[in-house]
């Protein structure tokens, strides 16, 4: 039994994946798993882009027998067996009716058991849950952190900021010039795109949408964009960049906020000693999650299926999503391999990996509606509008951006 399993994990997460398939294919010689890592070469996008959009054309050519107009020839191939997904991903699957649920596949002699769903980390279990019914099972899931450098902190004689303003100080301050008053190295280095936005609107109480009504565009928005926009501007103690990890590896910035699963990059600098802080907190908390669930695709034949299943099943076994999780800085998707003894060995010998663990279990998500993906790419080009060509208030970008993303929503499913 032959099945196919596409991802887009790159680098060392990658070859982890990779040698994590092969270690399944041994111990089940009846299955082969052939696993294919998904690689954006365009700039500007990255290998999740490339994976929706070679999802999308795969099935449709699938269904409709023929090649869609809007498909380039390097995604013309049969879909695979199992994906990787985003939430937001399976809510258009569920309508286009290209997925099994999960929750078929619970029952039998593999069984997953209610101790096995309720093991599932609880905000995890609910992102994959629709309508009643499990139809994904959470993998890959990491928490957006704070990352600082050690040294630059210590010289600078700070903590890691635990409130918005104290962040805005924190890079004002770390942010140092030369004797000609160029900057040599920015307090806060970002990703201009929809995440940094969103952590900001949520840390003020705002949201993307209520029900079907856009509601980024309201005060929490212009202010959380309108801070962003302050920092690189008016206070030049940030730089928006598309190699933000690399500028915060290699010492051009001081903080840098992203998931925990940048830690395996950053840690292959010798030079580098961070840290990981919690996100600051404005009008409440942050704590958002990121990261992918797999699915299993209705078009395989009822014995690839059950393959399938036999496969993610073992993908997050506890000892294996404990094993994923050490050696990639994901999170652990169950309570039990959280509370286990290797993970806790694991925290002990690295603490920095707490933040993750004390903040997962009321971590929050993006929307799941279907028009989510393009959504996320508007929101992304408003930000980068924002803070890089600074032509255009913050208020109007987010109002063109808001009337735009109504306009998507009408007539989208909602989860």
């Amino acid at each position: 039994m032959v099945l196919s399993f596409w991802h887009a994990m790159d680098g060392a997460r990658g070859e982890i994946l990779h040698e994590m398939v092969g270690e399944f294919n041994r111990a089940h010689p009846d299955i082969l798993v052939k696993d294919r890592a998904v690689k954006s070469t365009e700039r500007f996008f990255n290998n999740y882009n490339i994976l929706i959009r070679q999802l999308l054309c795969s099935l449709a050519i699938k269904s409709l027998h023929g090649i869609p107009p809007l498909c380039p020839p390097q995604d013309i191939m049969d879909p695979p067996d199992v994906s990787q997904v985003y939430e937001n991903w399976t809510t258009q699957l569920i309508e286009s009716n290209s997925l099994v649920p999960m929750q078929k596949f619970f029952s039998g002699p593999e069984s997953f058991t209610g101790k096995d769903v309720a093991d599932l980390v609880p905000s995890f279990r609910q992102s994959n849950t629709y309508r009643g019914k499990i139809w994904t099972l959470p993998f890959n899931k990491s928490i957006y952190v704070l990352y600082y450098n050690k040294k630059h902190f210590q010289e600078a004689r700070l903590t890691p900021p635990r409130t918005w303003d104290e962040f805005s100080k924190a890079a004002k301050k770390l942010t140092l010039r030369n004797s000609a008053r160029e900057i040599t190295r920015y307090g806060f280095v970002f990703q201009p795109s929809v995440d940094i936005f969103g952590i900001l609107l949520y840390s003020r109480g705002g949201d993307y949408i209520k029900g079907k009504q856009v509601t980024f565009h309201g005060k929490e928005g212009i202010e959380s964009l309108q801070y962003l926009t302050d920092l690189v501007g008016k206070h030049q103690a940030a730089t928006p960049s598309y190699d933000a990890a690399k500028d915060f590896q290699e010492g051009k910035a001081s903080m840098y906020i992203e998931t925990t699963s940048k830690r395996v990059g950053l840690d292959r600098s010798a030079q580098l000693s961070y840290g990981i802080a919690p996100l600051p907190a404005g009008k409440k908390e942050v704590c958002l999650f990121a990261g992918t669930n797999l699915a299993i695709f209705s078009h395989s034949s009822p014995e690839v299926q059950k393959a399938a299943w036999t496969f993610v099943r073992w993908l997050i076994t506890p000892e294996n999503t404990t094993r994923w999780a050490e050696k990639t800085g994901y999170v652990p998707v169950r309570s039990s391999a959280i509370a286990s003894k290797s993970y806790r060995q694991y925290l002990a010998r690295d603490p920095r990996g707490k933040v993750a663990v004390e903040t997962v279990r009321k971590a929050r998500m993006d929307p799941r509606i279907g028009a989510w993906e393009t959504m996320r790419g508007l929101v992304s080009d408003a930000v980068y509008k924002a803070v890089k060509e600074r032509s255009h208030s913050p208020k109007s970008l987010l109002v063109e951006t808001a009337a735009q993303c109504q306009r998507l929503i009408l007539n989208t499913a909602i989860p």
